[in-house]
């Protein structure tokens, strides 16, 4: 009796093992393909609460304090290669008026910034006569980066046999990160 309980219950089985792979002969299947574009980006997550202000320290007789100005600060996530590039606005930190003769009228810096593997750099002094913005060229990086966005800038004696006139001097130093 048990050999016979058996044999029903492997007959059975093979029923439904037939049975279910017939219904599945007789059905179709569709594949759904899945696809998705990212755009590459970079992002400044954080930043200075009033931004990026520095004075450039000059003493009382008009000599320029050459040690560095530098700030590592804001996180910056690029999800892609990207470029840096840098600027200053006015081609150097200049009075807000001309000089009078025998004065000068600018204070020249070297400017850098460097984010991850791409690192750029400005020296203003290159233009003798700067009166409008001077730009790097691009620094580009060798893949994507997050973290810290380091800002260095050095600003130049002025010449001995051309003091800086008093007043008011300003520039912008601009850093720009972009994907490639």
């Amino acid at each position: 009796m048990r050999m016979k309980n058996v044999l029903s219950i492997t007959a059975i089985a093979v029923i439904a093992i037939a049975c279910s792979t017939a219904a599945f002969a007789a059905g179709a299947s569709q594949d759904v393909s899945l696809s998705a574009t990212v755009p590459g980006f970079c992002n400044v997550t954080a930043s200075a609460p009033d931004g990026m202000v520095a004075d450039v320290p000059v003493s009382a007789t008009g000599d320029v304090v050459t040690d560095g100005i530098l700030f590592s600060s804001t996180s910056v996530t690029c999800n892609a290669p990207y470029n840096v590039q840098v600027t200053s606005t006015k081609g150097g930190i200049k009075r807000s008026a001309d000089a009078p003769g025998g004065f000068a009228d600018i204070i020249d810096y070297t400017g850098s910034a460097k984010l991850g593997t791409a690192q750029a750099t400005l020296d203003t002094s290159t233009t003798a006569t700067a009166f409008a913005s001077e730009q790097s060229g691009l620094a580009p990086s060798s893949g994507a980066y997050s973290g810290a966005l380091d800002i260095s800038i050095y600003p130049k004696a002025a010449s001995a046999t051309k003091p800086l006139a008093a007043g008011d001097f300003s520039d912008t130093f601009n850093v720009t990160i972009a994907p490639q």
